[in-house]
């Protein structure tokens, strides 16, 4: 099985950070790579860089050296693109060239029939809040909201403790 569960996690968490955070620190980006299918009208989603959830900064701060953490809000309708992550710019601001940089996409709610992830060419659906999948930059992976609830999950991007 690919999830692994991050314990102490709740809803709650991203509620109030929903609630908190003005609308203006939330950063407006497109998915990768762009085609002929998929292009900036189809592939918008919302990223909240710098704020972890409480139960995700002890987590991160556990497994990895260093790390950073960003918010991704998913809208009905858009897809990210199949692609493979460099880490070239957490690299480039951490100084971790030659290390190995991994990811962990945490699901910071229930899955809502629509929802959509898949990894390696296989699908990851009914997920609940605080699963979680690690990624290295070696695994295809892309993601779809065609539902009708925002989708949310949180990206921590580090290098592993030893």
């Amino acid at each position: 099985d690919m999830l692994r569960k991050l314990s102490g996690y709740s809803y709650a968490e991203l509620a109030k950070i929903i609630v908190d955070t003005p609308e203006s620190n939330w950063k407006f980006n497109h998915g990768y790579p762009q085609t002929e299918h998929y292009h900036d009208a189809n592939t918008e989603h919302y990223s909240l860089y710098g704020v972890a959830p409480p139960s995700i900064k002890t987590f991160a701060d556990k497994r990895f050296s260093k790390w950073s953490v960003a918010i991704l809000e998913q809208r009905p309708g858009m897809v990210i693109p199949l692609h493979q992550d460099t880490y070239y710019k957490f690299k480039q601001q951490n100084d971790a060239h030659g290390q190995e940089v991994v990811r962990y996409n945490v699901f910071l709610d229930d899955w809502h029939p629509g929802h959509y992830m898949e990894v390696n060419a296989k699908p990851i659906v009914e997920w609940r809040m605080g699963d979680l999948v690690r990624l290295t930059s070696d695994i295809p992976h892309r993601t779809g909201n065609i539902g009708t609830a925002y989708k949310y999950t949180c990206q921590i991007t580090g290098v592993e403790r030893g």
